[in-house]
């Protein structure tokens, strides 16, 4: 073999064994790299807002809308802490129903608003409802109260329970758990 042929196919040998330790290394760094983000998990991210406005809107047309004085959010639990809390449903464009409450969280994930701390609804057919806690869901048009839940329907029927679950529209309601009702005349 000539001296050019031996030194070509050395060159090729030492190219190849290069590319295989480097493809190699690379796997191993990279490997290490990716089990570095699965097996830790990522840094929490949060955000401070002051006056808040969040909206969801159904068929271009506005359904509810909460304002908060404040927010803070939080990337790891994926949702948003809200205080002084008050805002509207509507339907047709209308407001349909008030609420406020001290406390809340909103889940983006969930679409679900939570009202914490004494929250009070008032509607636009003369209801109003008082409960520690109130819970609606954006995927389903009930709303769940719990912890001394008191309903007043246009002054004439009083209801005290447990806890209870409500249409938007106040067109039907269920109450649960240790109930009073008053009917008056």
């Amino acid at each position: 073999m000539k001296v050019r042929t031996k030194f070509s196919l050395f060159f090729i040998i030492f190219i190849v064994g290069l590319s295989i330790w480097a493809f190699i290394t690379s796997s191993k760094i990279t490997n290490d790299f990716n089990q570095k983000f699965t097996d830790k998990e990522l840094p929490k991210e949060e955000v401070k807002v002051q006056e808040l406005l969040i909206t969801e809107t159904r068929e271009s047309k506005k359904y509810w809308e909460v304002y908060a004085d404040k927010g803070f959010y939080d990337s790891k639990q994926n949702k948003v802490l809200l205080t002084k809390v008050i805002g509207n449903f509507y339907s047709n464009g209308e407001v349909v129903m008030s609420f406020e409450a001290p406390l809340g969280e909103y889940i983006s994930s969930k679409r679900q608003v939570k009202l914490l701390g004494g929250a009070k609804i008032l509607s636009n057919n003369d209801t109003f409802i008082k409960a520690n806690e109130v819970v609606w869901m954006g995927t389903i048009n009930e709303i769940h109260s719990n912890g001394n839940v008191k309903i007043v329907k246009s002054g004439k029927l009083i209801t005290y329970s447990d806890s209870s679950v409500f249409n938007t529209d106040f067109s039907k309601f269920e109450i649960y758990g240790h109930t009073e009702a008053k009917l008056y005349k």
